[in-house]
């Protein structure tokens, strides 16, 4: 526990895996700041009918519980009671020294994949996706309210043409929230190994993270890659998604990359400790690829199926520790150098 409490200021977890050692942890990193992890839509599968007032549970139309291919139960996230419960549970970890909570599974991430579509107890009908979004933004205002002044943190945000969506936006969410998360960033976990998305849709996850910079809002970006490949495919894309982050990105948010769903979440890569200093500007597309200067380095990334060569302007050092002024860039590629 103090040894993660020394090497990370931001922590999500259930408060009772770090029971009792969360003060000893605060006096280790006084920056530390510990969110209780809370499932904002489901319990598991476990904790299904008597475990909370039949009322809770979601149903479809055939009086039927809804169920996630995990075997979690979904709740009516409408209901008062269950509202409260998921205020009251992150309430209990304020009490045992957490600092915040944060709810996983707000918005329309899961829709898709349950066993049927909930009934709305207000309509009596099965939910529209718009209904089920504002009551997944009615339950994450209600958390906070209810926890001010400690902080609440979401996980809705998704991709970039979700963030940016006419009719359903997930930007929403950061009218309500100063801190989401997002797990959808460039690619989402079980994405095939070898599929990319469309430059404009590559520059949508970017531009999210600039405009929510803009708000001063804070966003943690998770990219994962679950599915198979080999460790240089999966470099690849570690490379690609970090540089693609550096470019959006003030210097208020986070990245992680996990190379697999077994990864041990502690594991912290040499490339997230480089000194690239400050931005000295916004990205640009130039030579055929975007970039970002910083006062320390430069950022390059390749969103295209074409490859470009581009002369860097100066001396600088890419990942690998080679000493560059030039740089090929190969189809949906990234470059982090340092000057040298």
């Amino acid at each position: 526990a103090l040894a993660d409490a020394r090497r990370f200021d931001l922590i999500t977890s259930f408060w009772w895996r770090y029971e009792p050692y969360v003060e000893a942890m605060h006096r280790a990193n006084p920056n530390l700041t510990m969110y209780h992890y809370a499932n904002s839509h489901a319990v598991q599968a476990g904790q299904g009918p008597p475990a909370h007032p039949e009322d809770w549970y979601a149903k479809d139309a055939d009086g039927n519980y809804v169920r996630e291919p995990s075997g979690n139960w979904v709740m009516d996230i409408s209901n008062a009671g269950w509202v409260g419960a998921v205020s009251n549970e992150c309430g209990e970890a304020i009490d045992r020294g957490f600092d915040g909570c944060f709810l996983d599974v707000l918005g329309l991430g899961p829709f898709w994949l349950w066993s049927a579509v909930p009934i709305s107890p207000a309509t009596g009908q099965p939910y529209t996706m718009a209904e089920w979004n504002q009551a997944s933004l009615s339950l994450a205002a209600a958390v906070r309210d209810a926890l001010s002044p400690h902080r609440v943190m979401g996980n809705s945000l998704g991709a970039g043409w979700r963030y940016w969506d006419s009719a359903l936006p997930s930007s929403a969410y950061l009218d309500v929230l100063d801190r989401m998360a997002t797990e959808g960033f460039v690619r989402y976990p079980n994405d095939p190994i070898g599929a990319h998305r469309r430059e404009r849709d590559w520059r949508k996850d970017v531009d999210m993270l600039a405009d929510a910079a803009s708000q001063e809002k804070q966003v943690l970006v998770v990219t994962s890659t679950a599915t198979g490949g080999t460790r240089a495919q999966k470099d690849a894309w570690h490379r690609y998604t970090l540089a693609s982050f550096l470019l959006g990105t003030n210097e208020e948010q986070w990245f992680s990359f996990r190379y697999g769903a077994s990864q041990d979440p502690t594991t912290v890569h040499a490339w997230w400790k480089l000194e690239l200093g400050s931005p000295q500007a916004q990205y640009e597309k130039k030579d055929g690829v975007y970039q970002r200067r910083f006062s320390k380095g430069k950022v390059l990334v390749n969103p295209t199926r074409s490859t470009y060569r581009v002369s860097l302007g100066g001396r600088y050092v890419d990942l690998a520790g080679n000493v560059r002024s030039m740089i090929t860039l190969r189809a949906f590629s990234g470059a982090i150098l340092r000057k040298a």
